[in-house]
Parts: C-alpha cells; sequence; structure tokens
C-alpha cells in the first residue's frame, strides 16, 4: 500500500440535515470513507495520535488526508516493512539444509553418482577403457603388421582371444656335399715336392675314412692341397654356408687354410683361415661373399700353406657340408591409435595404463626385444624385455599422469623384434591381453536434491547456496 490522500467536504450538520440532496452525497461519500478507514485500520491498525495522517483544510468544506507511510514507528503493523514511501510485506531468509544420508538420498542421481553413508556426494570413477578391443575380442581396432620377411608374425589369436607376437622355424637341413669316406674324385696340388693325398681310415670325424694332404714345404712358400672339379656343375644356390673339418700333426702357430670356388664362369672366391692345429675343428665360410654364380659352381681347392721345413706335414680334410643359417633381424607390430578427450593435471592415478603379458618360449634367438609403447607428437613411455627366461607372466599397472596431460589423440603399439643366427630350430613367443588405459578422475555426474515445500505461497528473491569443502572442479546451481 503506497502513501494515499483523500479530500472530506465540511457541512455542517445543520445544512445536512436542511437539504436532503446534500444528505444523501455525505451519505454517499461517508460510504466509500468509512470503507478506506477500514481497510486502514485492518492493515495499519490504529495510527499513532498527532502524526498520520496529516489533515489539512483545503477550504469548500473540504480536507485532504494524507498517509506518508515513511516511519514504522507512527503505525502498530505486523509483517510489514515500511520502505520508500510504502508499505510492502515483510521478506525473511530462510535456510534449508540437507546435509545428511536420508536427506541425499531424497534427491535423484545418474550413474556416476554415489551417496557415501556419512551423507556425502562423490563422483564414482570412470572405468572406460580409452583403448578399444583391449580384451581383443574381436579382430577390429588394431592393426597388425608383420615383420619385413615374415618370420617374425603379429596377429590376433582368435582361439585365446589376445595379441600374438611370434616366430619359429624348423631347424636347417645339412646337406653333404663330401663325406669323404672315398678320395677318388680328389687330386693333388701344389708346389711342394714330395706333396701328395690319401685316405686315411684311422680316428677319421665321421664315417670310415677322411683325406689326408701331405706335403714337405723346404720353405715358407711351398704349398700343398687337394681338388675336386664337377663333371658337369654343382648349385649350392640354396645355401650360405659351408663347413668342413680339419685334423693336423702341426700343433704351433702359422699353418693356414685357404678355400677357393670357381663358378662356371671362372670367377673365383678365395677364404683363407689362420693357424690350424690341433684336433678335429670345423671351419665354416659364409657363401654370401661369393660374388659368382652359386648355381653352377664347377670347382673347388683346399690348400694349406705358412709352414716350412724338411718335415712332412698332413692334415686330414672330413665331412664337407652345405647348409643355410637363418639370419634376421626382423620387428613384428601390433598398433592403434585412441584418443583421450580432456585435459587432466600430472597428478599420480589421473591416467592409469595396465595390461597382462606372458613370453611364453626364447630359443636360438641371439637378441629379443618385447615392447610396449604409449606416445604423442612429443613424448613416449616404453615397457621392454629384453633376455628373459621363459615362462614370463606380469600384470602391468604403470601410471601415465605425466605422459598424458593433453587432450588428443595418443598411440600404442605392441613389439617384438628378433635377431636370428642359427641353422637350428629358432622360436619366441609372447602374448598381451586386458590393455586398458583409464582416466578415472574425469566423470560428469548430476545430482538432483529433493524439491521443498515452503508450505504457503512464497516470493524467492535471492538465492545463495551455501556448500562445504569441495572440489574445486564441482559445480552447484
Amino acid at each position: 500500500m503506497t502513501k494515499g490522500e483523500h479530500t472530506v467536504p465540511q457541512a455542517s450538520r445543520g445544512r445536512i440535515m436542511r437539504d436532503p440532496k446534500l444528505a444523501r452525497k455525505a451519505i454517499h461519500f461517508l460510504v466509500p470513507l468509512i470503507i478506506l478507514q477500514s481497510i486502514l485500520v485492518g492493515f495499519l491498525h490504529n495510527p499513532v495520535s498527532g502524526q498520520e495522517p496529516d489533515v489539512v483544510d483545503i477550504g469548500g468544506w473540504t480536507r485532504k488526508a494524507t498517509w506518508a507511510l515513511d516511519d514504522q514507528v507512527y503505525y502498530t503493523s505486523e509483517n510489514v516493512t515500511f520502505q520508500g514511501g510504502g508499505a510492502n510485506l515483510t521478506l525473511n531468509d530462510f535456510w534449508w539444509s540437507e546435509s545428511n544420508q536420508s536427506g541425499f538420498s531424497d534427491g535423484s542421481w545418474d550413474d556416476y553418482v554415489t551417496i557415501t553413508p556419512d551423507g556425502n556426494l562423490t563422483l564414482k570413477d570412470d572405468d572406460t577403457n580409452l583403448v578399444s578391443n583391449g580384451d581383443f575380442g574381436t579382430d577390429s581396432d588394431w592393426a597388425f603388421l608383420n615383420g619385413s620377411g615374415n618370420n617374425v608374425i603379429s596377429e590376433r589369436d582368435g582361439a585365446q582371444n589376445n595379441a600374438h607376437l611370434h616366430h619359429f622355424e624348423a631347424a636347417q637341413l645339412q646337406w653333404s656335399f663330401d663325406r669323404l669316406d672315398n678320395i677318388a674324385n680328389w687330386f693333388w696340388v701344389g708346389n711342394a715336392a714330395p706333396g701328395f693325398i690319401s685316405l686315411n681310415t684311422s680316428l677319421p670325424h665321421e664315417g670310415t675314412g677322411s683325406m689326408r694332404v701331405n706335403w714337405t714345404p723346404t720353405n715358407p712358400d711351398k704349398w700343398g692341397g687337394a681338388y675336386r672339379i664337377a663333371s658337369t656343375e654343382w648349385d649350392w644356390s640354396a645355401y650360405n654356408r659351408l663347413s668342413l673339418w680339419l685334423a693336423t700333426n702341426y700343433t704351433q702357430l702359422g699353418l693356414n687354410l685357404s678355400l677357393s670356388i670357381l663358378d662356371v664362369n671362372s670367377i673365383s672366391w678365395d677364404v683363407t683361415r689362420e693357424n690350424v692345429n690341433g684336433t678335429w675343428t670345423e671351419y665354416v665360410f659364409d657363401l654370401d661373399g661369393f660374388t659368382g654364380n652359386l648355381s653352377r659352381v664347377k670347382e673347388i681347392y683346399i690348400t694349406f700353406t705358412g709352414v716350412s721345413g724338411s718335415v712332412m706335414w698332413n692334415v686330414s680334410v672330413d665331412y664337407i657340408s652345405y647348409y643355410r643359417v637363418k639370419i634376421l633381424e626382423e620387428t613384428g607390430y601390433a598398433n592403434q591409435t585412441f584418443t583421450k578427450a580432456n585435459v587432466t593435471e600430472n597428478v599420480p592415478g589421473n591416467v592409469v595404463l595396465s595390461y597382462d603379458v606372458l613370453i611364453e618360449s626364447r630359443m636360438n634367438v641371439v637378441d629379443s626385444n618385447l615392447a610396449l609403447l604409449v606416445s604423442n607428437s612429443t613424448s613416449n613411455f616404453t615397457w621392454e624385455k629384453d633376455l628373459v627366461t621363459p615362462p614370463y607372466s606380469n600384470h602391468v599397472t604403470v601410471d601415465l599422469s605425466w605422459l598424458m596431460t593433453e587432450a588428443g589423440d595418443y598411440d600404442i603399439s605392441l613389439q617384438l623384434h628378433l635377431s636370428v643366427f642359427t641353422r637350428l630350430a629358432s622360436r619366441y613367443s609372447a602374448r598381451f591381453d586386458n590393455i586398458t588405459v583409464i582416466v578415472p578422475n574425469r566423470n560428469n555426474g548430476t545430482y538432483l536434491s529433493e524439491p521443498y515445500d515452503t508450505l504457503s505461497q512464497s516470493l524467492w528473491k535471492d538465492i545463495t547456496w551455501n556448500e562445504g569443502p569441495q572440489d574445486p572442479e564441482t559445480n552447484i546451481s
């Protein structure tokens, strides 16, 4: 109610009684005046005498009554506030507290919110795996790439549902070129005299005999040996090693072995082995060094030099063979790119990598490196195992909060690198499974409190939330 004024005609009792028209006008005016007075009395009770209303005679038998409503001391009121020349209902502050289990339980919340027994709202950890198909339940999401020669295989094992990085190659067969139980196809060669070759049946390396080369080197330039010429030609293209066994009665240093091979075009290859001495010893020659045509070998020469004297020296030659050595340097991969949507702080526990790894076998491998890498464009993390005795099994958990603070794409790579150099069977087998990268502290959850019943019609003006200690990233509205 705002301040107001009203004019009241002043009429003498005699004039009102003598003039029926004036009396009727007075009566008609008094009715609304009585109603106005009743309203004021009902709302303001009784005014303080001598203060308000302010009544002024404005002449013409009329008075003006003014209620300023400026000062509450002049009125008797209840739940009314006087301000700025008006009277309004008083607004009161009211506190509504929800801080116990029963109060929170009457609200509603999504799957990411939980209420603790002591009445606190907490966010559940986000266990969403950023790595797709980390349990290798299907063939999707991972790119598998074998080694360059397909000797290291990278694939999903559909039977065991894991990533399988492995290598196996059977032993290489060793083919006999000449067992030298018979030397009919061999001939003496040399400039030492006397010199000759003979069949030695006493204590051969294998079989029933060996070829003995005998020569007397009267000076260091004198040498002796044996050679064989193919009736047509020999095809050695499937092999990369030639082996022969030697034993000699020369026990000092200085006796050298020379091996020479010629193809049908007389392209030759000469290799020397120094300091031949003692009992049966294998000497291996790398045929990859031969620049001629290994599929058309025509001649082979085995000669000995480097010693002198009047004594006849001898060297027994046995079991000449060739074979293929497995030589590989390869890496197999399984790769995936995944995305981290939000920025996180470098706080332990913000980003966690975990996986299972099993190394089942490792045999006749020169070097091996099994690795798991997580990287982006600027940095990387590497877990690796080099020389290990199988079986090796482990569940690995690594904090990557320091690496994965930024939002964006990250690469995860499983790698197996092998070095193999053997003619024996070689094997390596490793498996990865249950690979997860989780960001547990990046969930968003929503809780809606129960509706508040004011029990009566109310006017809501300013609402202020007063909450207890909270995470800086929690919003209350």
